[in-house]
């Protein structure tokens, strides 16, 4: 697990430098934690709770599912498996099917449920609907929730959709002051 706090760098200097926590987050092959400078200790709830966004079309792999299982039950948390529904939108339905099959979804956040379940971590498994991007719908539910932390599992994308719609972790990780946890390729 590779720790870092963000800059919190915004306007032209975030768009020309970006940030080290960006890079790390969205590059890493181990998992990234990034730790926001403005955290108020006040706004996590009194129940540990992380927040995991789930994307039914690339769903956590079974490495980072033992992962999160594995970081979960040592630090005695509950899970909130989140699926965020998507809106539809003209130029994404070129791109790539976004109509996900609702015995789908059900099926993925059941079955991840169930695996967080068998090695002991309580788990719910919530259907959201977009707000202005999915990243701002978790963004949202995490500071309604008040999350100790929120996971994405970041899967690989094809070139042409990162360029054209770019990615919800680092849209989440510029909208939320929350700590995040980045999970790419896990390394055993």
């Amino acid at each position: 697990l590779l720790v870092v706090a963000s800059t919190n760098r915004t306007g032209l200097p975030q768009w020309f430098l970006g940030s080290f926590s960006e890079t790390a987050a969205l590059t890493a092959t181990l998992p990234v934690l990034i730790i926001k400078p403005n955290l108020d200790p006040s706004s996590f709830s009194t129940v540990v709770r992380f927040v995991v966004g789930v994307d039914v079309s690339a769903p956590p792999s079974a490495k980072q599912v033992r992962w999160i299982a594995d970081f979960a039950r040592k630090t005695k948390v509950h899970v909130d498996l989140v699926y965020v529904q998507p809106r539809s939108r003209v130029l994404l339905s070129q791109i790539e099917d976004v109509k996900e099959d609702h015995s789908r979804v059900k099926s993925v956040l059941e079955n991840l449920s169930q695996s967080l379940r068998k090695v002991g971590v309580p788990s719910t498994e919530v259907r959201i609907p977009e707000t202005k991007t999915i990243a701002h719908a978790l963004a949202e539910y995490a500071d309604a929730r008040q999350a100790w932390l929120t996971i994405l599992t970041n899967p690989r994308r094809s070139q042409a959709r990162r360029i054209l719609l770019g990615s919800t972790a680092r849209r989440f990780l510029g909208l939320s002051e929350r700590p995040f946890l980045s999970l790419r390729d896990v390394v055993e």
